[in-house]
């Protein structure tokens, strides 16, 4: 992924913000860890990504924010959790999800959207 971003760079300006719209983004905290670190030598440019509720810790955050995350998105489907349980197969509680929006909340630069 770095290698794409730094073609993209290289190739394009005036780029803004990157869009990392990929569900399991956050799921792998070794390879989070890595990649943000060579982000962040690569460009100083915000990006948004996805992550889950139910798996969102304050190192996840910590590593969004000195990489330059602006936005993480929760994909939270519904407001119900028996909707999200039953009829989603979504397994997060309630409880997970409000710990996920006042861990990235806590963390400043990243803002809490929830789709």
């Amino acid at each position: 992924m770095i290698a794409e971003i730094e073609y993209l760079l290289a190739r394009y300006t005036g780029i803004k913000m990157f869009i990392f719209d990929d569900d399991i983004f956050t799921f792998d905290k070794a390879w989070l860890k890595e990649f943000t670190e060579k982000y962040r030598q690569v460009t100083n440019i915000g990006f948004v990504c996805n992550a889950h509720a139910r798996i969102f810790d304050k190192e996840t955050a910590q590593y969004l924010k000195n990489a330059g995350c602006r936005i993480v998105k929760f994909g939270l489907e519904s407001g119900s959790d028996r909707v999200r349980r039953s009829v989603l197969h979504r397994y997060m509680s309630n409880r997970h999800i409000e710990e996920a929006f006042d861990i990235a909340h806590r963390f400043g630069s990243i803002r809490r959207l929830s789709l």
